[in-house]
């Protein structure tokens, strides 16, 4: 059996305090990780943003979401 991560990415503020990462660019990521499938890698907008316009792989925009802990849907 081979295991399926899902990587979630972002940009934002991260606190280091005590030996742990919070922050909302830390609870963000924790969220689009969650919309990633299996095996997969969702960023956010902002990342996208930043990086080059043409990457070797494939993309697929998931449009906006609403994910815990937001008030306003992230792209």
């Amino acid at each position: 059996i081979t295991p399926k991560v899902r990587i979630g990415l972002s940009l934002g503020e991260v606190i280091f305090a005590d030996g742990q990462m919070t922050g909302e660019g830390v609870v963000l990521a924790q969220r689009v990780e969650q919309l990633a499938e299996p095996g997969g890698l969702c960023i956010t907008g902002a990342i996208h943003e930043a990086l080059p316009q043409h990457m070797p792989f494939d993309q697929e925009s998931l449009g906006e979401q609403r994910v815990k802990g937001f008030e306003e849907p992230v792209r």
